[in-house]
């Protein structure tokens, strides 16, 4: 018999500490719904690692060209100040015309470092070195000054899959659905049309880009 049950056989209250069934159910299914997510998402990773080489080089290169000049006529990006971007690894957006035209225009171009389960943020330079995480990503030097989450106007976000919707699929760590959670400002998420599904396994910890931009064209949420 539950305490519950017991207590309230006895003529007596229960105390507020001690859950009532209904309660140990919804969290059993919570629970059981995070897991039911973390599985979809790790076989959706799966099969998006495994579609990303069977597209040429040639398709690539041509999406990620559309979609830079799409984003550098976007008023976001040309209003920010102070931009975070992402190092690109391979089959991912390459953000280097982006950077080239925000050194030209005098904005602030930083960069994320894995601090260890949250991202420190810092400006970079023309032709500074970059050192490799240990997740194989380049990254600034420590050494690098920080500049405050508040101070960033734009976010351009990385993805291992995303849809319309501004959902996205990352790798795992949640470094960015953290980052977003202390952050106000305006979020660009961009991507390749032939990468991208329809739905995306999400959880109450993972949060949308207000914008997405493909090489198809411009996808916003509602609010934005």
């Amino acid at each position: 018999m539950s305490i519950t049950r017991s207590l309230l056989l006895e003529g007596r209250s229960v105390p507020p500490n001690i859950p009532n069934a209904q309660t140990i159910l919804n969290f059993t299914l919570a629970k059981k719904s995070e897991r039911t997510i973390s599985m979809d998402k790790a076989t959706l990773r799966h099969q998006i690692k495994k579609k990303r080489p069977l597209l040429s080089p040639a398709y690539y290169d041509k999406a990620n060209k559309i979609i830079s000049n799409r984003i550098l006529n976007l008023d976001i990006f040309q209003s920010a100040q102070t931009i975070l971007a992402f190092s690109a690894m391979t089959y991912e957006f390459d953000s280097s015309i982006l950077q080239q035209k925000a050194y030209q225009q005098e904005k602030k171009w930083l960069l994320p470092r894995v601090q260890g389960k949250s991202l420190s943020l810092h400006a970079v330079t023309p032709g500074q070195t970059l050192e490799l995480s240990s997740f194989g990503i380049q990254e600034p030097s420590l050494s690098v000054p920080t500049t405050s989450l508040q101070d960033v106007d734009l976010i351009i976000l990385p993805c291992l899959s995303c849809n319309h919707f501004g959902e996205r699929l990352g790798y795992g760590g949640g470094y960015y659905d953290r980052l977003l959670m202390h952050y106000t400002g305006a979020t660009l998420l961009p991507y390749f049309e032939k990468l991208m599904v329809e739905v995306i396994p999400t959880d109450r910890y993972d949060r949308k880009a207000d914008l997405v931009v493909t090489e198809k064209g411009l996808f916003s949420r509602p609010h934005f």
